[in-house]
């Protein structure tokens, strides 16, 4: 059986069990009275995408911040690393399609160097 958007089923677990084998295309809410109605899970844009990876690069760079306060007890050369780990947040938006391209944490920026 094929599901479609919009559709009032019963069978949750058939459901379940076809849109997990279907790549998680579709969703479904239960309708208070055995029923399900089934909805499609709708394309994410390239714009919300950006908006969403630029959130957490600004968070990253957000929370990284206390590193950058002069009297912060760290190392010089972890304050080095860090302004650069820092830099490469900010030019991370510069790359080709970079919503597209994996966002490493400091720990994987930092193997990679």
């Amino acid at each position: 059986m094929d599901y479609k958007d919009g559709q009032i089923i019963t069978d949750h677990t058939a459901f379940a069990n076809w849109t997990n084998s279907h790549g998680n295309q579709f969703y479904d809410t239960a309708n208070g009275d055995g029923t399900y109605t089934v909805h499609k899970i709708p394309e994410t844009t390239p714009e919300e995408l950006q908006t969403r990876v630029r959130g957490i690069r600004n968070n990253m760079l957000d929370e990284t911040d206390k590193y950058m306060i002069s009297d912060f007890p760290l190392p010089d050369e972890q304050r080095h690393q860090m302004k650069l780990y820092r830099q490469y947040l900010r030019d991370y938006t510069q790359q080709e399609n970079w919503w597209e391209q994996t966002l490493f944490t400091f720990d994987e920026w930092e193997t990679k160097e």
